[in-house]
């Protein structure tokens, strides 16, 4: 199984709220109410005070060469010192939980250079 990282855009909204829809009992759980229509929208705006749009990276992964994505990064670089990458999320559509797709993915992030 080949598992590859996306840099997002915004042009990338409807499939990143389409993974986010899918992945809705990780949110439901975490923010105790269903997914909002605007979820990716939020999360490309999201981030702490201070932090630029050029320090923070959502990377949609994917699997097989497949255009849908199964997960998402979302990183936020020099937060909260110059040296420090947070990783603010990383969710994966249930059907790809337990099959080794998380640990291949964030194996090509750190081959990235994150």
């Amino acid at each position: 199984m080949e598992v590859t990282l996306k840099v997002l855009t915004k042009e990338d909204f409807t499939i990143l709220q389409a993974l986010l829809e899918r992945c809705s009992d990780y949110f439901t759980f975490q923010d105790e109410e269903p997914v909002k229509p605007t979820a990716a929208q939020d999360l490309f705006s999201s981030r702490p005070e201070g932090i630029e749009d050029k320090d923070k990276v959502l990377l949609g992964i994917l699997v097989n060469g497949q255009e849908q994505l199964v997960g998402v990064f979302d990183l936020i670089k020099g937060y909260p010192d110059p040296k420090t990458l947070t990783l603010g999320l990383m969710v994966l559509e249930l059907p790809s939980r337990g099959k080794g797709i998380g640990s291949k993915a964030y194996k090509a992030l750190e081959e990235m250079g994150y």
